[in-house]
């Protein structure tokens, strides 16, 4: 019996040793780090606007072209005195403030929208390039991918075109004949 328990006194032991051992030998790993990631804003810039020359013929009664008063991202378009096939040329820049590769995907248009759906995109260009051409506006917004590197512009042109077809009475329900809002969607530029 001495025997046993000499022999469970030697265990215990050597499992207080293998403990004292391992803590010994174990040691925690802190590291601290900051992460700091890009910035990603894209904005509008140096809207300009031509209108043919019916458009506007009416004193005080001018379309319009702007950045929102209410939001620096989002571009304002009012036509005035608009009629099936008249057309108009809307030009902007699109200026990357952020400090990394920005990806604009293509432009959204507001719910409110006054119609909109009147409007052919004849042709789009960015950077002098043909991008798009003869497709309802709304389908030409979608998939442009332009890429803009960290304070650099992409250049956009757009000409517009009311449908030749239009009912002429449905644009002149509104004291607006045409107004819509864009706002660009803009992703980094490695989001697929």
């Amino acid at each position: 019996m001495k025997k046993s328990r000499f022999l469970a006194l030697i265990l215990l032991v050597a499992l207080m040793m293998l403990g004292a051992g391992y803590a010994y030998w174990t040691q925690d790993l802190t590291i601290e780090n900051t992460i700091t990631t890009g910035v990603l804003r894209v904005s509008f810039d140096n809207p300009q606007l031509e209108v043919d020359d019916y458009m506007d013929w009416r004193e005080g009664n001018v379309s319009s072209f702007a950045i929102s008063d209410d939001n620096a991202y989002e571009l304002e378009l009012i036509l005035k005195d608009a009629y099936p096939g008249a057309e108009a040329q809307l030009a902007f820049d699109l200026l990357n403030e952020g400090t990394m590769k920005a990806n604009v995907k293509g432009f959204a248009m507001d719910d409110d929208a006054i119609n909109a759906d009147l409007v052919l995109c004849k042709s789009i260009f960015v950077n002098g390039e043909l991008k798009d051409e003869n497709k309802p506006l709304a389908g030409v917004f979608e998939n442009l991918n332009i890429a803009i590197e960290p304070e650099e512009r992409a250049e956009v042109l757009l000409v517009l075109q009311i449908d030749p077809d239009a009912d002429n009475d449905s644009l002149r329900q509104n004291e607006e004949a045409i107004a819509f809002t864009i706002n660009a969607m803009v992703h980094q530029y490695n989001d697929l």
